[in-house]
């Protein structure tokens, strides 16, 4: 079992509303961007029609609303820890629906509601055919405990996807993120810092990613993928069973 941090920094960063907005804006939208072509071709073409999806973390609801624009069949529970964020990714979704379909039509494929990684239990009676989290790993107190309730969770035959930062290469990361950001200097000299010091502390390192193999043996397919500068790993897992018809 990993050892539990301290996450003070972050959970008052993503209670605030002056952050929840930075988010949205900018770090949110890049890592939309960012992992859309891997998640899509690793991930969301391996769910079957008419699933349904489980985000742990969801911050702003934009990769939510981006999928249910690439596959309007899924349903798709929005979880996060922050109320303030849960109501954002609501407004953002909301706010996406197609011109030919109402608010309330997308928002009946949807539900949002407030979720304690460390605890699943309640999602266990769903048939959830996949489960993704960008970037919220590291806030978990546990890590190792957030994916092993996470794979409880997971119907047999499906597939979670997980990416996130490792300490190892978070120098380096953290330089890619504010110059593809294009932070204004203001909050690259005072914001800048404080991220970099949250995801250094909060982030898992790589001895510690590799130790989960661990845990997954022999309960599916579990693949770990490393950036080449380690800033970076994306976790690929499909548990054992028959999955349902993917989609054609």
């Amino acid at each position: 079992m990993s050892q539990q941090k301290n996450h003070r920094i972050s959970n008052w960063l993503y209670n605030r509303g002056f952050f929840t907005r930075f988010y949205e804006r900018k770090a949110g939208r890049f890592s939309v961007d960012f992992f859309w072509s891997d998640l899509l071709a690793r991930f969301l073409d391996r769910i079957p029609i008419n699933g349904t999806l489980l985000e742990i973390g969801a911050g702003p609801g934009l990769m939510a609303a981006r999928i249910l624009e690439h596959r309007p069949d899924l349903q798709i529970i929005v979880t996060d820890y922050s109320p303030k964020m849960l109501a954002l990714a609501k407004a953002n979704i909301e706010k996406t629906a197609p011109d030919n379909k109402s608010s309330s039509g997308r928002l009946d494929q949807v539900v949002f509601t407030r979720a304690n990684a460390m605890d699943l239990s309640e999602f266990e009676n769903r048939t959830l055919d996949g489960i993704y989290s960008l970037g919220a790993l590291k806030h978990f107190p546990d890590h190792l405990t957030g994916l092993l309730q996470a794979k409880l969770a997971l119907a047999d035959g499906g597939i979670m996807y997980f990416a996130d930062s490792c300490t190892d290469g978070m120098l380096a990361g953290i330089k890619k993120i504010i110059k593809q950001i294009k932070l204004p200097l203001i909050l690259n000299l005072f914001l800048g810092p404080i991220i970099y010091f949250a995801l250094k502390r909060e982030s898992p390192s790589i001895s510690e990613i590799k130790s989960w193999t661990n845990a997954f043996d022999s309960c599916g397919t579990l693949d770990v993928q490393f950036f080449s500068d380690n800033s970076i790993f994306k976790l690929l897992y499909q548990k054992k069973g028959a999955a349902r018809l993917t989609k054609i």
